[in-house]
């Protein structure tokens, strides 16, 4: 590749400093230039400082890594935007040089999904993978852990529309649907340490089921929503009742109950959003739908 593009980089954060710190310690070792930092603080209670080359964004009221990310890209110049959440670390100095390389060889490739791994960078289990592919493919969606987006893209289908969890799947049916593709590449690897500070299971799960349930009234087929928001809320007690929400806990909680109340509160607070929702409703195409749920089966090899 000759004269590289401008690479932005864009952290969210709020109230983990030590993780931060570790994160951008990292990135001073990337082989990529140029490049530029822009740390957006979603009203943390001690927000960074613009310290060694990065910017630092503060935001007054806490919105969640969604917008806090649309007000790093916005505030962004690169052709090129890596998203990554401040519990990452990158040990792979040339990862996104390589990410890079991806986007420049695919030009309708719209993001490249990364790899998690532990802090001894050994991938996590395929099921907490984008896909479970040991090989370069095309992919259903990226996490919101770590990606590297096309500036492009970015703007034809706009930003994140949701706070935080299940945003980035959101934002992929848009680029699927305006005939973006997402790669991922398994050697693409990024400790992702998984800071929970501040967040409990029971939570996130609810915020999970909220979220896709936004995202059906948002994007699906308008005969498919009571389908796929019944199905969810069938997931989610399915999965409360088994005490299987916290998936690292070494056995389900015997205790667990049914979460009728996170369910209620899922769908009472998706019912609150729903004027700005139908305002802002743009369904993808069943066929869009039809190749998200393909390449999560089976993703389709480079």
């Amino acid at each position: 590749m000759g004269k590289r593009e401008l690479l932005s980089i864009v952290v969210p954060t709020k109230n983990r400093a030590s993780s931060l710190r570790r994160l951008l310690a990292s990135l001073q070792h990337q082989d990529y230039q140029p490049c530029e930092v822009i740390v957006v603080d979603d009203a943390s209670d001690a927000p960074p400082r613009s310290e060694n080359g990065v910017r630092v964004i503060l935001r007054e009221t806490s919105g969640g890594p969604g917008p806090a990310r649309n007000d790093g890209i916005t505030a962004s110049s690169g052709a090129f935007i890596a998203i990554l959440d401040d519990d990452c670390e990158i040990i792979d100095s040339s990862l996104l040089v390589r990410a890079a390389e991806i986007l420049e060889r695919y030009p309708r490739c719209g993001a490249v999904a990364f790899t998690q791994a532990d802090a001894s960078g050994r991938p996590w289990p395929a099921g907490l993978q984008v896909t479970r592919s040991s090989v370069p493919c095309y992919a259903p969606q990226f996490f919101g852990f770590g990606a590297l987006l096309r500036g492009q893209a970015m703007r034809e289908v706009g930003g994140f529309a949701l706070d935080y969890y299940y945003e980035e799947i959101e934002l992929s049916l848009r680029l699927l649907d305006a005939g973006w593709s997402v790669i991922h590449d398994p050697s693409l690897t990024i400790v992702h340490h998984h800071d929970w500070q501040g967040r409990d299971w029971r939570d996130l799960n609810r915020r999970i089921l909220r979220n896709t349930i936004l995202t059906a009234f948002l994007r699906y087929p308008a005969w498919l929503v009571p389908v796929v928001v019944s199905l969810y809320a069938q997931n989610h007690l399915r999965r409360s009742r088994a005490g299987m929400l916290n998936p690292y806990l070494p056995s389900p909680d015997p205790e667990a109950r049914a979460d009728w109340a996170g369910v209620v509160w899922a769908l009472s607070g998706s019912a609150q959003e729903l004027p700005v929702t139908l305002h802002n409703r743009r369904a993808v195409r069943w066929k869009t739908i039809r190749r998200w749920r393909h390449l999560r089966e089976r993703p389709k090899t480079l």
